[in-house]
């Protein structure tokens, strides 16, 4: 069995795991610019996270640390308002995990405002060591 599963690790084809992940935020407006998935693993690096785009004193959730971690997911700039992210799933992979998400886009004859938005999306999830590759699911 072990065999096997080296061999599947060598070969990509690590076995699928869905990691459990709560939300803790989501908005539209963060001068943070960076587009990614970022793994927050420590109290500390969530305190800089915060700071970075422009809520240094936000509270921050209760989180057990030492079995949980937080992925902030940003997609970049948006156009105009009512873009927004939304994570559906974190799925383990030979590198850490995959993160999924959908990008969420105003309706063709929908009224918005005219200005430029970062949406970002904010999960509690299960700890795993790794990076986290950002992929964008079709709605």
């Amino acid at each position: 069995m072990i065999a096997i599963v080296a061999a599947m690790a060598l070969a990509g084809q690590w076995p699928e795991k869905e990691w459990a992940f709560k939300p803790v935020e989501a908005g539209g407006t963060s001068p943070m610019q960076e587009k990614g998935a970022f793994i927050l693993r420590t109290e500390q690096e969530f305190r800089d996270y915060n700071v970075k785009r422009g809520s240094p004193r936000r509270p921050l959730p209760t989180i057990n640390w030492k079995i949980n971690q937080v992925i902030a997911v940003h997609i970049g700039q948006m156009p105009t308002a009512s873009y927004g992210v939304e994570v559906k799933r974190v799925t383990k992979q030979s590198y850490g995990a995959d993160v999924e998400v959908v990008i969420t886009k105003p309706s063709p004859d929908m009224m918005v405002a005219q200005v430029i938005t970062y949406p970002f999306a904010v999960v509690r999830s299960e700890r795993f060591m790794g990076r986290a590759e950002l992929k964008v699911l079709e709605e």
